[in-house]
């Protein structure tokens, strides 16, 4: 028989709950430390090494098609932008501003799906509706 089930990384760091979390060439992982900081770690290695331009907060969606850069959102952020960090200068740039054809009542972006190549995404948001009535003789 062969060997059993070996850990593909250090105890402790849990994958994105969205998106690609391993890189297209298979070799490195993305995933989130005890404190949701995001971080890298070769498959079946140990070492694990923060994300330079990433923070705590910083959702990871995927890698990007040529496995240089890491998509990205900031939930709480008052606008859905993807970002591309590209891992080896920990620079940032917006791909896409997602906004929603009547943005009015909108109450932030939940989750933010990419394609690998940056062009195509599928998003959720929250939407907050009121009716104000007027009444009288009460």
């Amino acid at each position: 028989m062969g060997a059993g089930p070996r850990a593909a990384g250090p105890e402790g760091l849990r994958l994105p709950w969205l998106g690609e979390a391993v890189s297209p060439d298979g070799t490195r992982t993305i995933a989130l430390d005890p404190d949701v900081r995001p971080v890298l770690y070769s498959i079946g290695g140990t070492e694990v090494t923060p994300v330079r331009g990433l923070g705590p907060g910083d959702q990871p969606i995927g890698w990007s098609d040529d496995g240089r850069g890491i998509l990205f959102y900031r939930p709480d952020a008052p606008a859905a932008t993807v970002f591309r960090l590209d891992v080896a200068s920990g620079r940032t740039g917006v791909v896409r501003e997602l906004l929603p054809s009547s943005p009015d009542g909108m109450l932030g972006v939940y989750r933010i799906l990419a394609t690998p190549d940056g062009t195509s995404f599928a998003y959720n948001y929250l939407r907050q509706s009121n009716d104000l009535y007027l009444g009288e003789g009460f």
